[in-house]
């Protein structure tokens, strides 16, 4: 899935996974963080051995890509 608005940061790639997450500085001074979809969309997909990764979209945003077994 891609969009085309500003995207995701590297830094925070990692962190979008987890939902509600707080821990940049800049974040929690605000008291702003991370939502939880993507959160519980990666964990939904841990639990059953898939993946979920942010990357760059062509597009100019984020592209988040899911992994599956096709075995499981």
């Amino acid at each position: 899935m891609d969009d085309d608005g500003s995207g995701i940061a590297k830094e925070d790639r990692e962190r979008v996974l987890f939902p509600f997450d707080t821990s940049s500085p800049a974040r929690s001074r605000t008291g702003e963080g991370f939502g939880p979809g993507l959160g519980i969309t990666a964990q939904i997909a841990a639990s059953h051995s898939d993946t979920v990764q942010v990357l760059d979209s062509p597009a100019g945003g984020a592209r988040i890509c899911f992994s599956w077994r096709l075995d499981a």
